[in-house]
């Protein structure tokens, strides 16, 4: 059972064009928060997510939104990190993975959840 905190109302989530990010976003919005989404990708959306084209490995991107979202909202509660990336493309072994594309896959795993939490805090802490 998720347990979530209302009394809070602007929620940001990261990857909300599908997958987890999508449903993180669409359980937040149904228990009253206002969602505030960033993606790559605009669509598929619900119209009840306030939307921000935002590639999230980029730091002058997250940087942007955030102050859009703020003078919005004056608050962000929570931030949740989903955004991913994944190649479908067929690969017999590691030997046909593209050091630029592994790459592109961290960053935007692992360095995209550094860049928008510490751009989180100033907010969260507000």
């Amino acid at each position: 059972m998720i347990i979530i905190d209302t009394s809070k109302k602007v929620v940001l989530v990261t990857g909300v064009s599908s997958g987890i990010g999508q449903a993180v976003a669409n359980l937040y919005i149904q228990k009253g928060y206002i969602v505030c989404g960033l993606d790559i990708n605009l669509e598929p959306y619900t119209s009840e997510i306030d939307k921000y084209l935002c590639d999230v490995s980029k730091e002058e991107d997250v940087k942007s939104v955030f102050a859009d979202i703020f003078s919005k909202y004056s608050e962000i509660n929570y931030v949740i990190n989903c955004a991913g990336i994944f190649y479908y493309k067929e690969r017999s072994s590691i030997e046909d993975l593209a050091i630029s594309e592994w790459e592109h896959v961290c960053k935007n795993h692992l360095t995209s959840n550094i860049i928008v939490t510490k751009n989180a805090i100033p907010f969260l802490r507000r």
